[in-house]
């Protein structure tokens, strides 16, 4: 037991702490003031609106309950970090618009590289929302990158002097409440320029942040925004629903819905990076989903082409999920697509595998694999992978599916079973 005293006010405050033998005397060199910093610090976590990344599969929790499944590298921004949980809070947008808060564990999370425009808008939206000491650290990192050097650099030099200029306007003195007010005045005039270049999302920002410090010192006479505010609000909201719904799309291979948000966003703000960088990565899925649509339909007309017409839908729903001809052609060919993707025992495929006469233990297989495994994603053709990697890819959903040794053993030896029998030409 490790023991020591701090001084709480007119008193001392004992502290005693159970640690291993051997750290005993390490501790014993720290004063009690560092020891008590070190023991007290806060768990390092996400901040609020900190751009996050998947480092693997996940299931989205909405209401503790499983919501949709989502890929590693998906993007996302967080609204809360629960350390205590272990689990954190970002943004997710329903298809009707509706923004809601899902979960993921901390540990599945990573914060996403830097990327220049997403430090400057981080860092505007801090100063909005006040947290000064996170604002100048992204507009800092901004300022690195050529292309958005300038202005990263104006907004830091601005934003850095109102927040210090409330200090001084607190003091009564006649001149701090004037440098405060020729502070707001430049935040204003920096967020209608700012809105003239077309960043209307970063001018918005700026002049909210400016309606915040205001609101802390009330000066006469007072500084109003040059804004149209009502309109710009309008427009920001769009472009901002459109980005992360884009980002949603995006990830799960949902391109048309994804031309349509970026279509929208860039009516509403059309200087918006983030959509213009979507678009060419959006419209090569979409032409190679077209190509494998063309393909898919060309294959299925010879005699014996129906499995290749299925391979390359398969490859053309993974390049675009909503290519409205290819989700009409799966339709069309869905019984087909069944017995490449989750065959039934039948006792002819059950003979050819070898395994005559069904077992209750592959019809629970069957079950968990058609059931439990689409919870996230659609079914893949079985012959798109071997054994070996289909071990790997069940083991890696397991955990997200809920699924136990013995559940993940009954699925293998399912698909083993359906893969060697259609291998065997049923």
């Amino acid at each position: 037991m490790f023991h020591f005293e701090i001084p709480a006010g007119a008193n001392i405050l004992p502290i005693e702490i159970i640690l291993p033998t051997k750290l005993m005397p390490l501790l014993q060199l720290l004063s009690p003031a560092l020891l008590l910093a070190a023991l007290t610090l806060p768990a390092a976590g996400f901040s609020q609106g900190e751009a996050v990344r998947l480092t693997r599969s996940e299931t989205l929790k909405f209401k503790e309950k499983n919501f949709l499944g989502a890929p590693k590298g998906q993007e996302f921004r967080v609204l809360k970090h629960d350390t205590v949980q272990k689990q954190v809070f970002v943004g997710f947008y329903h298809e009707d618009g509706t923004l809601i808060a899902v979960t993921l564990p901390a540990d599945a999370l990573e914060a996403s590289p830097p990327d220049p425009w997403t430090d400057l808008l981080s860092g505007v939206e801090a100063f909005r929302d006040q947290r000064f000491e996170q604002s100048r650290q992204m507009l800092t990192r901004a300022a690195q990158d050529p292309q958005y050097r300038a202005a990263a650099a104006s907004i830091a030099s601005r934003t850095t002097g109102a927040a210090n200029a409330v200090a001084l306007a607190r003091s009564n003195a006649a001149a701090g409440k004037q440098a405060f007010v020729n502070t707001l005045q430049a935040l204003r005039d920096l967020a209608t320029k700012t809105a003239t270049s077309g960043h209307l999302c970063l001018a918005l920002a700026l002049d909210e942040g400016a309606d915040r410090l205001a609101a802390q010192v009330p000066v006469t006479p007072s500084v109003p925004t040059k804004l149209h505010r009502e309109e710009i609000s309008k427009k920001v909201e769009t472009s901002n629903r459109a980005v992360a719904r884009c980002r949603q799309a995006i990830a799960l291979r949902r391109m048309i819905e994804a031309s349509i948000m970026i279509e929208e966003g860039l009516a509403a703000e059309p200087g918006r990076p983030e959509l213009k960088s979507f678009q060419a990565r959006v419209e090569k899925g979409i032409k190679d989903a077209e190509d494998n649509f063309e393909a898919a339909n060309r294959m299925r007309r010879f005699e014996k082409g129906a499995v290749h017409a299925l391979t390359a839908l398969e490859r053309g729903l993974k390049d675009c999920a909503d290519h409205p001809k290819l989700v009409a052609l799966k339709q069309e060919m869905l019984s087909l697509f069944e017995e490449r993707t989750s065959p039934k025992l039948t006792q002819a495929l059950l003979k050819a595998a070898g395994k005559e006469g069904a077992t209750a233990a592959l019809e629970e297989g069957r079950n968990l694999y058609v059931n439990r495994c689409t919870e996230c994603h659609e079914l893949e053709l079985l012959d798109s992978r071997t054994i070996s990697a289909w071990k790997d890819s069940v083991a890696g959903m397991s955990r997200r599916a809920n699924l136990d040794g013995a559940q993940q053993a009954r699925i293998i030896e399912y698909l083993t079973v359906a893969q060697r029998g259609m291998d065997s030409g049923e």
